[in-house]
């Protein structure tokens, strides 16, 4: 993203928060610079949060966006897919006793064990 959509993109973010604005922004930026954190009081002690620590539960109650509004905005930033991507689960572990259709097969599965044959049911 270049800086000036980055900038841009930002600044929509932050025109739809009502109050604690400021406070709301802090917040995030605490949260993508505290490594792993593990409350939200944690982040309240990030060097970038300049508020008193109860302010961080304030502002997240106090903020109220535009959720349908962040929602278009957040959209947008998301890239078109040329090509999209499917994905298929094909696990190589067999699940004897799960509730599946009635006409479970088993079936050949690819696996590096040579003591036991390769097939589970599936």
């Amino acid at each position: 993203m270049k800086l000036k959509r980055l900038r841009e993109f930002s600044q929509n973010v932050y025109n739809q928060m009502r109050t604690a604005k400021d406070a709301v922004f802090e917040l995030m930026d605490a949260a993508i610079l505290t490594l792993r954190p593990s409350c939200l009081a944690e982040l309240s002690l990030s060097y970038v949060f300049r508020r008193e620590w109860d302010s961080a539960y304030e502002a997240l109650s106090d903020c109220r966006p535009h959720w349908l509004n962040l929602l278009k905005l957040f959209i947008l930033e998301i890239p078109p897919i040329i090509q999209p991507i499917l994905v298929a689960d094909h696990s190589p572990y067999s699940l004897p006793d799960a509730v599946t259709l009635t006409e479970k097969t088993y079936e050949y599965q690819a696996s590096s064990v040579s003591v036991n044959p390769p097939v589970g049911v599936g």
